[in-house]
């Protein structure tokens, strides 16, 4: 197991960064499982948490994602998650490096 900072997660995005709806299902298994343990295995805990790259997801790659054991997944679109959002296509809040604690902080209110 690798140290990290805490509190932190890590997440999962893919093995190899591909446009999820053109993949095969089982391209799709093995890029989204794969990448789960992989991730797993580096780290010695679980990984519960995807992104979906470039944003690029429908029902068929969200069921894949649910089905490979993660518990939500977040895609490109900007924006908060409120009660009753889909945990398998949650809006993200932007936090960059030029972003501040307290500006952070602001952000996710």
């Amino acid at each position: 197991m690798h140290d990290r900072a805490e509190p932190s997660e890590v997440g999962a995005r893919t093995c190899s960064h591909p446009r999820l709806t053109a993949c095969s299902d089982a391209t799709l298994r093995e890029e989204i499982g794969g990448c789960k343990r992989a991730l797993e295995d580096l780290l010695g805990e679980p990984v519960t948490q995807f992104c979906y790259p470039y944003g690029d997801v429908d029902a068929r790659v969200a069921a894949t994602v649910q089905e490979a054991g993660y518990v939500a997944a977040t895609t490109t679109r900007r924006g908060r998650a409120v009660p009753g959002s889909d945990p398998w296509r949650y809006p993200r809040i932007q936090v960059a490096r030029h972003h501040l604690l307290p500006q952070t902080r602001h952000r996710a209110q």
